[in-house]
């Protein structure tokens, strides 16, 4: 069995046409590029089922706000006090003047 495959414009300007032909039971249009079928206009019953979804269980954890108020501040402090240690490294210990010559 050859299949014919139509055009994506002609499929475009036929789409009411080819939709009612695939639903009155004329088997199913191929639609793509160069001859190449891409897609398929089926009915429902010949179309693989869509995918189950699952729900997100143990993915995602929910939290109050007082518990994301207290994270903030956690995460601030701990920021403040990296950035203290970074500038204690930095600026490292006070060097001892050496006097200047004339």
């Amino acid at each position: 069995m050859c299949m014919k495959v139509v055009g994506i414009a002609e499929a475009r300007r036929r789409l009411p046409q080819l939709v009612r032909a695939v639903a009155d039971g004329h088997g199913p249009v191929y639609v793509g590029r160069r001859g190449r079928a891409e897609v398929v206009l089926t009915v429902p019953s010949a179309a693989p089922a869509p995918p189950q979804r699952r729900e997100l269980a143990g993915l995602v954890a929910i939290v109050s706000h007082d518990a994301l108020v207290e994270g903030r501040a956690e995460i601030r402090a701990q920021v403040a006090d990296g950035l203290a240690r970074k500038a204690e490294i930095v600026a490292g210990p006070p060097k001892a003047r050496s006097p200047r010559r004339r």
